[in-house]
């Protein structure tokens, strides 16, 4: 099966994931904000985090309403770039002078991650302005590659984080030896 095909099988699957990663560990309570602004709880769907696939190179009116770059996307899509998947996160925050919405972006690979797709990863945290940015694969990066990149972490990695996702797309493990480096509420995730 093609490259391309084995990564569209995992997108949903990472979706889902991702989803229950960030309602179970990163938010308060699960929610969505209209609008307005009026926050309310849902019963029934998580919406917070709100994640879609953008692979395709379909930007929702979702993403444009949460202040995503769709110039930038426009761009970066003629040159044969996007994110596989782009979404947004609504964290509990007391600070009010900070925003609680966090951008998050998710690059999909179906073989062994490359230096390059850490280079694309990085490219859409700082186009996107992203707060949460995974690169996953289901085998995640070999070690040699890794200690090239922690030897120049801050030059190629920034604050991507780079892990596996199974082959059905299910089980999210980031690398262990990046666990210094990732937020806390993804610490538990960084085993091989």
């Amino acid at each position: 099966m093609p490259k391309k095909r084995l990564e569209e099988k995992l997108y949903l699957p990472i979706v889902q994931t991702l989803k229950s990663v960030f309602d179970r560990w990163y938010v308060e309570e699960s929610q969505v904000y209209d609008k307005r602004g009026l926050q309310y709880n849902l019963t029934t769907s998580i919406r917070n985090p709100y994640l879609e696939v953008t692979a395709n190179g379909e930007f929702s009116e979702e993403l444009k309403l949460h202040k995503f770059n769709y110039y930038m996307f426009e761009q970066l899509h003629a040159e044969g770039l996007q994110p596989d998947i782009l979404g947004y996160v609504v964290r509990k925050v007391s600070d009010k002078k900070s925003s609680p919405l966090e951008t998050i972006a998710v690059e999909v690979k179906a073989h062994e991650l490359t230096l390059r797709d850490l280079m694309q990863a990085k490219l859409y945290e700082t186009v996107f302005d992203s707060k949460h940015t995974f690169l996953l694969s289901p085998t995640g990066m070999t070690g040699e590659k890794m200690e090239v990149v922690l030897k120049h972490n801050e030059l190629l990695r920034s604050n991507v984080m780079i892990g596996k996702c199974g082959e059905d797309g299910k089980d999210l493990r980031l690398d262990p030896r990046l666990i210094e480096q990732v937020p806390k509420e993804f610490r538990r995730f960084c085993r091989l």
